[in-house]
């Protein structure tokens, strides 16, 4: 701050002066000092209005950057949205599968219970089917025992019939035969023998009496009985059972007699 005064003495004039000086000297070196200070504090501003330019270019960046990610996020959070609705019928469509296996599981274990049924029926029949076939093994051996006792009793009828025809034929040794029955043992005859053939190459014989001329006989009610002798034992006819009462000759007389009435 500068002082002027106006008057006073030489002296006076001489310190005001100085003073002026002085005080001009200081006032310049504040100015100064303090221009510098504005200018300190210019220059600062500018920094921090460059900054601040930086800081609000960077929040409207940030802000751009912030919409884009709410942008995302509204995105997101859609995808998340249909995410669950999937993840939602996936865990029905889950809870349906495990019913179906739990019924698939229950309905293997039935069809494996069957199964086991099955088996054993399988194994019954088996055993059946072999028991059947060893019956039916067994019926055809019978059957084959059966048809060659059928051809060996044709064959056997056969031969009877001949010798019936044979003993038809004749008459002289038929009407001695007849004549000699009778109840008590006869004494020793002369017999004939007719041969016959088989079917499957057996030769049979079969041995006749030849009785004398007698009284017709009184026959009895017995059964008669046949003997046939054979070259092999496996065609042999099997003996009729004998009769209870009367004699050999008796049956005998008894089989021829009913083969002439036949």
């Amino acid at each position: 701050m500068t002082v002027f005064q106006l008057g006073g003495g030489k002296e006076h004039s001489n310190n005001s002066g100085s003073e002026s000086i002085s005080s001009l000297s200081l006032g310049l070196d504040e100015g100064c000092t303090l221009q510098r200070l504005i200018d300190d504090l210019k220059k600062e501003i500018e920094s921090k209005d460059r900054v601040l330019r930086g800081r609000h270019n960077e929040m409207e960046q940030l802000h751009q950057e912030l919409s884009n990610q709410g942008r995302l996020l509204n995105q997101c959070r859609a995808r998340q949205e249909l995410f669950e609705s999937e993840k939602t019928a996936l865990l029905h469509k889950i809870a349906g599968l495990e019913e179906s296996v739990d019924d698939q599981s229950r309905t293997i274990a039935m069809l494996n219970m069957e199964k086991v049924k099955l088996l054993r029926q399988v194994d019954d029949l088996k055993e059946t089917l072999h028991q059947y076939r060893d019956n039916l093994q067994k019926t055809s051996e019978e059957k084959v025992a059966i048809e060659d006792e059928c051809k060996n009793q044709l064959v056997t009828i056969s031969n009877l019939r001949v010798a019936l025809e044979e003993t038809k034929r004749n008459g002289s040794s038929s009407v001695s035969f007849f004549s000699g029955l009778r109840y008590s043992q006869p004494q020793p005859q002369q017999t004939y023998s007719v041969s016959y053939l088989h079917a499957n190459g057996k030769d049979d014989t079969v041995e006749y009496p030849q009785l004398p001329t007698a009284p017709s006989p009184t026959l009895t009610n017995t059964a008669p009985s046949t003997v046939i002798s054979s070259s092999n034992s496996s065609n042999t006819a099997g003996p009729i059972p004998a009769p209870p009462s009367g004699d050999y000759w008796t049956a005998i007389g008894r089989a021829l007699f009913s083969g002439f009435e036949s």
